[in-house]
């Protein structure tokens, strides 16, 4: 009709009429362009706080393993660092325990569990990441992205490292036991390991696979769990800032 209209006008050279159907003609594109935006950015903001609310779900359970799984690795890692001190002359020479011979024959195992955060992978994924309105918690997110690739890069580092239960089997010796579990009702197999400081130090290719094992895993401790683990709270706290909640202590 609009275009009819406007045709008429024009054969009738009547320009002021002219004038005013283009005006009609912008000001309905103008109007429900901004009615299109409008309703996209009451969607963004509703996908957006859907969003937030199960990313703050899942990251809370992130966050409880990814400090169980730190926590014990952390715990391994002292361990691993006792007995490399021993061996190379930076604390008192003495035999070593299972423990420590143990940690020895872990030393080239980077395991860090998996930990999924489906909401954030959308985000990535589409590109949807700027529909988080807040800057810091924008950012925070973006770290953690960020820390999650540097984490799996440093855990490509146990590649490198060198299995020396299989290596050395006549300086340390495996055995398979049977313990009681704290998670599981029934007897969970646990791997244990002896071994003689001396024949340790004697063996110069033992030595220095146990000093390239030692310098991989501190780098996977330090530049992939603790600094992931650390932006998964950063995170939380953002979350928490943004949406307005509050933890009880026990949480």
């Amino acid at each position: 009709m609009i275009l009819r209209s406007l045709t008429k006008h024009i054969n009738d050279q009547n320009w002021f009429a002219v004038a005013i159907d283009f005006f009609i003609v912008v000001g309905g594109v103008f109007i429900g362009l901004q009615v299109s935006n409008w309703s996209n950015a009451q969607q963004d903001r509703r996908d957006e706080t859907a969003i937030l609310h199960a990313l703050h779900t899942e990251l809370t359970d992130t966050e409880k393993l990814a400090s169980n799984i730190v926590g014990k690795r952390t715990l391994y890692a002292n361990i691993l660092a006792e007995t490399t001190n021993i061996l190379f002359g930076l604390a008192p020479m003495r035999e070593l325990t299972q423990v420590e011979c143990t940690s020895l024959v872990y030393s080239n195992v980077l395991y860090f569990g998996r930990t999924n955060l489906p909401s954030l992978a959308r985000l990535q994924a589409t590109g949807r990441l700027d529909i988080v309105r807040d800057a810091d918690l924008n950012s925070a997110l973006a770290k953690l992205l960020q820390r999650q690739e540097a984490l799996d890069s440093t855990a490509i580092l146990g590649a490198y490292a060198h299995d020396l239960g299989h290596l050395y089997p006549e300086i340390i010796v495996i055995s398979s036991t049977l313990e009681h579990s704290d998670t599981r009702e029934d007897m969970e197999r646990e791997v244990a390991a002896t071994c003689n400081a001396k024949s340790i130090q004697q063996n110069k290719g033992l030595m220095a696979d146990i000093a390239a094992n030692s310098d991989v895993y501190d780098a996977f401790m330090r530049d992939g769990l603790h600094p992931w683990l650390a932006q998964i709270q950063d995170v939380h706290r953002q979350l928490d800032l943004t949406l307005g909640i509050k933890h009880d202590v026990e949480e």
